[in-house]
């Protein structure tokens, strides 16, 4: 498991990611991630829980980078700090794995959207506690 998406989407399917890598992404002008996950919706097939997942999925890496390039470095100059931020950027990196996922298994969008909905309230108290 990676400490962070694009590190699991990497290693999830190797081989797919290198057919998706060919197929779309060196060939999108612009949005290329994006591109990659929706196509990969698409051939996953026509329930709109996939395309919720793979969209979600998308922006979350997108997020991931500019997290890990904005924070991250705060973190590289003391190995104690930087271990538990690979410790707390793994444990983040599978939260948000199976939040995402989870539309993904629903299937259907109301019921998704009615999870997510919920997933975000518990995410806001959890964070709210931490003050």
């Amino acid at each position: 498991m990676g400490q962070s998406m694009k590190e699991v989407f990497d290693n999830w399917n190797i081989q797919t990611q290198l057919w998706f890598r060919r197929i779309a992404y060196d060939r999108l002008p612009t949005g290329k991630t994006l591109g990659v996950f929706v196509l990969s919706a698409f051939w996953h097939g026509f329930y709109p829980g996939y395309y919720l997942t793979f969209v979600l999925c998308a922006f979350l890496v997108y997020a991931g980078r500019g997290m890990r390039r904005k924070i991250r470095p705060f973190f590289l100059n003391n190995r104690i700090l930087k271990f538990f931020y690979d410790i707390l950027s793994w444990i983040f990196t599978i939260f948000v794995l199976n939040y995402s996922a989870a539309s993904f298994d629903l299937m259907d969008m109301e019921r998704a959207f009615k999870f997510l909905a919920l997933g975000i309230g518990v995410f806001i108290l959890q964070f709210l506690s931490l003050f």
